[in-house]
């Protein structure tokens, strides 16, 4: 090797070294693999090396490569763990030894020549070179030695490939040890001087991993990557040509990579070197993106919160107490409750930002990060008067968020509802007016934290405003004393309105520019006053005073208004007592007079009383919760009169009222007690003789001064006769309305039975005859004739029934459908009949039957206004009634339904509408009208919530509208004709009571069509005996009207109290309402009324056995 390539390889050794430092920091704590990587280089370098461990005592060999054992002839079992001085021999120069000692003591590097012996005991010139190796804390890891044979070369080619050697190791073995990739290239350039394409040359083990590319070593990037961009080639080639290393980020799109990158010069020349460190920062370059979209999310989350938000960190003193914290970050929402900006508050600390901060604050945090969990407050910062409520989250460290709301609004709508309740419980314990105004203007006072509030009254003729007494804050004088109105300013007219002032600062608004002065003297910088109105005039104001200026939020205001309402309230009421006290007083003189007079008179209305039947008084103590009563009342509601007139128990004087009218005394005669006044009830007794009596009490509640009920006195007056008058009339009226009906009734009956009898003969005829085809034409008929008929019945039946059914949803177009023909029989052939029903008519709740009968009776009276014939109008339509409309036919608002009657007839004069509904009125001739049918239609409308309106002009006919109250749901749906197959029994038995044969004949029949077994029984003694007997029975069918001196509810509840649970069906030719009249059916029964369907009666039949 000449002299130049030991300059060259110096030259290349001294650009190497430049890197050697950072690989070697990189290297210091490299894991075991990439130390064995370095060894594994290391052992394949041709210069003998060794690695000495002066961290163990003697510095012991701890690595050897292969030449170093070739060299010495020392395997490497025999050297490992031994000192360096078992190579040197008696002759070895002691002043090269101890250069040796000397530059190792000093950490220093040393080359010296020296005398070695082989393992053999032969001797070589060795030029030693000793390197120490450094961690980047500068501590000692090992010494790293070369050795050359100065007799095998020249003294200085030898020592210069030493040292390259050593380079050459200490440089590969840190690269393959450290993760950086690494590579030299060699550059290519155009004619032009761009870089078009290099070749690597060389690439460490964590090149592959770094960049993707494999056994790259004499390749072109191009033929590996040939859309690699062409940047990368300009930076190399511009480092290859200046010379100036380049230290940059990019991404390399064609290897989807990003990288960091080190690159510098290695050498010049036509095909320059360059050597490159590397790294792939994509993941941290994508991490970095990530962190960057988070932190913009959780900003717009910060910023946009409205709750306040805090990032802090504790501050803590030499023994670790938290005694302040710093602010990191505020978002705008603590701002805006704060009123600091976020750059006063960035990086300040919490007592600098709020000087004299409570100490809670900051115990808080301590608390929150002692404990590791969350903290909850609700505190005042007296420095801003305001209340904050949130919570403290550690968050890691010393470092914690604070998120927290404004509840200041809150707890001073809180702390208002306090004082007022305070107020109600401090007026309710009375006192003079005085101390009561005294009270509230303390708690105004202490309420808003004023500096004074007060109480005062004007004069009669309104020139002097007077304050008895005030309330002040400690340091203010009393305002108490006389003063000219002119104190009020220029807003006294305000007050005189009834008004409300408010004013923040005297000097600066109007309304008290011009007395600002007077007032501040006064200490009044900002005020409230409300005025009092009395009849129209102001007679007080209560004020409020404050001695700076202050801006009052209108729940301010309005909590003192509020505060001075219910104080001048309860001062009237008051003053209104102690004037009924003294008005009691001299009216106790009067009543005391009186008293004997009183005495004197109830005795006589006693005796009058007395002499009338059905009339007697009563008086019930309240506090004894004890009634006593007079002979009449006992007499009437069935009692001992001796027990009566001595005082009996309310229980037990009212243990007669009819069950079903408890509910209703009882309510009537709470409310008295509650209320006052008199009171009203009519109510039924089951009286002891069995008798139903009717009573109508009257009474009145007396209270004491003190507003206690104390007693209640009336009258008991007996309405039995007079109840049974009213139904009587009633029924009169029904059937003469049945009257009306009969001649079109009979007719139709005549036809009806024509069609029976007529098809029965054909039928019979057809069937002697054997022309069995026509049969069933002549059962339908006849079949079809009788339903007519059944219908017609039961409408009779209705409307001759004796009392009233439960309202039920009824369509009122299909009621006035189903009345069509028989309002035509009844008003005759000269009379047009005209219906319109509205389509999509609203529901009503009403008692069918009874609206049937009242627009029968509307038909029938408009037939009679037009004898000589003429025009019926009959219509339905939905309304909705508004206030007015409402109000003027004593209705409530809503929506109803009408149906309107109108004729063409003679027409009503306004005297007659007016007395239209008066009971007995008419217009008719005498004995054809009782005057009740308008009467009992009114009285039933407006039971019914709806009301009546006559529109009638004298020779052009009436109209008569019923209003009837929207109902909320469908009608209840009339049961339709249809095929569906009858319901079959399975072998139950019947018991069949009728004291018909044809009807029990037919019934048992059905029966065992039906798959049923049939017992029979003519009557309730013969039913009784069967039911007595230990026959199975499933069910019992009775007619009601039986004969033997039983009927069919007697044998109901006989057979109820033998087999309880038993199933019953009735059966009955008349109205429901005569099985009905003794109460309602029980569980269990049900009613049938003839004539029936056979898909009716299997119907009944199977829902009763199937379960009731």
């Amino acid at each position: 090797m000449n002299r130049a390539e030991i300059d060259a390889l110096r030259r290349r050794e001294r650009a190497l070294l430049a890197e050697l430092a950072r690989l070697r920091a990189e290297a210091e704590h490299a894991p075991p693999a990439a130390l064995l990587a370095a060894l594994a280089a290391l052992e394949k370098t041709a210069t003998p090396i060794v690695l000495t461990d002066p961290n163990q005592p003697d510095d012991p060999i701890i690595f050897a490569n292969r030449a170093f054992q070739e060299l010495t002839g020392f395997p490497a079992a025999e050297l490992l763990g031994r000192n360096c001085r078992m190579l040197q021999a008696p002759e070895t120069d002691p002043e090269a030894r101890g250069r040796i000692r000397r530059a190792l003591a000093a950490g220093q590097e040393v080359s010296v020549e020296l005398v070695n012996r082989r393992r053999d005991g032969s001797r070589f010139g060795n030029a030693l070179l000793i390197s120490p190796v450094h961690d980047q804390r500068g501590q000692l890891l090992y010494h790293f030695g070369t050795s050359r044979d100065l007799a095998a070369e020249n003294d200085a080619v030898a020592m210069a490939e030493a040292r390259l050697a050593a380079a050459e190791a200490r440089w590969h073995a840190l690269l393959e040890a450290v993760d950086t990739g690494f590579c030299i290239v060699a550059l290519r350039f155009d004619t032009a001087g761009q870089a078009t394409d290099y070749r690597f040359l060389e690439v460490n083990a964590a090149f592959e991993r770094q960049t993707g590319l494999v056994d790259a070593t004499g390749r072109w990037m191009r033929d590996m990557a040939p859309a690699h961009e062409q940047f990368w080639f300009d930076t190399y080639g511009q480092v290859a040509r200046t010379g100036i290393p380049a230290r940059f980020e990019h991404a390399a799109e064609a290897l989807g990579r990003v990288f960091e990158v080190q690159a510098f010069r290695l050498m010049a020349g036509p095909l320059p070197e360059v050597g490159i460190l590397f790294s792939d920062i994509t993941a941290r370059r994508q991490a970095e993106r990530d962190l960057r979209a988070s932190e913009a999310r959780w900003r717009s989350v910060f910023e946009g919160l409205q709750e306040g938000l805090v990032l802090g960190e504790a501050i803590r003193d030499e023994a670790g107490r938290v005694t302040d914290w710093r602010y990191l970050d505020v978002n705008p929402a603590w701002c805006a409750m704060t009123g600091r900006s976020a750059a006063a508050a960035r990086g300040a600390r919490l007592r600098g930002l709020f000087p004299g901060i409570e100490p809670a604050w900051i115990e808080d945090v301590a608390r929150a990060l002692e404990q590791g969990g969350t903290v909850a407050f609700q505190r005042q910062l007296d420095l801003l008067g305001r209340w904050y409520e949130g919570k403290v989250q550690p968050i890691g460290g010393d470092r914690f968020t604070v998120i927290f709301t404004e509840v200041t609004a809150a707890r001073e709508a809180d702390r208002r509802r306090a004082a007022l309740a305070e107020l109600d419980a401090a007026l309710r314990e009375g006192g003079p007016p005085e101390a009561m105004v005294r009270a509230g203007a303390a708690l105004l006072g202490r309420t808003l934290r004023a500096d004074r509030a007060g109480y005062g009254t004007l004069a009669a003729d309104g020139a002097g405003f007077t304050v008895g007494e005030d309330w002040n804050a400690p340091g203010l004088a009393s305002l108490a004393g006389d003063y000219p109105v002119s104190i009020f300013g220029d807003y006294a007219g305000a007050l005189q309105a009834g008004e409300a002032v408010a004013v923040g600062d005297v000097r600066a608004d109007p309304r008290t520019a011009s007395i600002a002065g007077m007032l501040e003297g006064a200490d009044i910088r900002a005020l409230i006053n409300l005025p009092v109105i009395e009849a129209g005039r102001l007679v007080a104001v209560l004020f409020v005073n404050q001695a700076r200026p202050r801006a009052w939020t209108p729940q301010e205001i309005r909590f003192a208004a509020e505060l001075a309402q219910r104080l001048r309230q309860a001062v009237e009421r008051r003053r209104a007592e102690e004037e009924l006290r003294a008005l009691a007083a001299s009216l106790e003189r009067q009543v005391a007079e009186r008293a004997q007079a009183l005495a004197d008179a109830q005795d006589f209305s006693r005796l009058a009383l007395s002499a009338v039947r059905g009339v007697g008084v009563w008086t019930f103590d309240v506090e004894a919760d004890r009634f006593t009563a007079d002979a009449a009342v006992a007499d009437l509601y069935g009692l001992d009169p001796a027990e009566a007139a001595t005082g009996i128990l309310r229980a037990r004087f009212l243990a007669h009222v009819h069950p079903e009218d408890r509910g209703r005394l009882r309510a009537v005669m709470e409310a008295g007690l509650l209320r006052g006044g008199d009171l009203e009830l009519e109510y039924r007794i089951l009286h002891p003789d069995g008798r139903l009596r009717w009573v109508l009490s009257r009474g009145h509640t007396h209270f004491s001064a003190e507003g206690k009920p104390v007693r209640r006195t009336g009258v008991g007056i007996e309405t039995t006769r007079q109840r049974e008058l009213e139904d009587q009339l009633r029924q009169s009226q029904k059937m003469e309305a049945v009257g009306q009906l009969t001649g079109g009734i009979a007719h139709d009956f005549n036809n009806l039975l024509t069609g029976i009898t007529g098809s029965l003969e054909l039928l019979t005829r057809r069937l002697a005859q054997g022309r069995t085809a026509e049969i069933p034409r002549y059962a339908e008929a006849a079949r079809s004739a009788a339903q007519r008929a059944a219908a017609l019945t039961h409408r009779l039946l209705a409307f001759s029934r004796r009392q009233t059914l439960d309202p039920r949803p009824t369509d009122a177009n299909r009621l006035v459908g189903g009345m069509a023909e028989m309002i035509r029989r009844s008003i005759g052939p000269a009379i047009a009949l005209e219906i319109d029903a509205a389509p999509g008519l609203w529901t009503v709740l009403v008692d069918p039957p009874q609206l049937e009968n009242a627009l029968l009776n509307l038909c029938i009276n408009a037939r009679d206004a037009m004898p000589g014939g003429g025009r019926l109008e009959i219509g339905t339509a939905n309304r909705r009634l508004e206030a007015a409309d409402a109000e003027a036919s004593g209705l409530s608002p809503g929506d109803y339904v009408t149906l309107c009657v109108g004729d063409s007839g003679s027409g009503m004069t306004p005297e007659v509408i007016a007395r239209a509904f008066e009971p007995f009125f008419t217009t008719k001739p005498q004995g054809q009208g009782t005057g009740l049918g308008l009467s009992m239609i009114y009285g039933f409308v407006r039971q019914s919530g709806g009301a009546v309106r006559i529109a009638s002009t004298p020779g052009q006919g009436s109209r008569i509208c019923l209003d009837l109250p929207r109902h909320d749901g469908p009608a209840l749906a009339e049961p339709l004709p249809g095929d569906a197959a009858v319901p079959q029994g399975d072998g139950e038995r019947v018991l069949v009571v009728d004291d018909e044969p044809s009807v029990r004949l037919l019934v048992t029949e059905v029966l065992e069509d039906l798959g049923y077994a049939a017992l029979e029984a003519a009557d309730g003694p013969s039913g009784l005996r069967i039911l007595q007997s230990p026959a199975r029975i499933d069910l019992l069918v009775t007619d009601v009207g039986l004969p033997g001196g039983m009927n069919g509810r007697q044998l109901a509840e006989a057979a109820r109290r033998l087999r309880p649970g038993l199933r019953i069906l009735f059966i009955t030719g008349f109205a429901e309402s005569a099985v009905l009249s003794h109460g309602d059916l029980g569980p269990g029964m049900q009613l049938l009324t003839k004539p029936f369907s056979l898909e009716a009666l299997g119907q009944r039949l199977r829902g009763l056995i199937a379960g009731g």
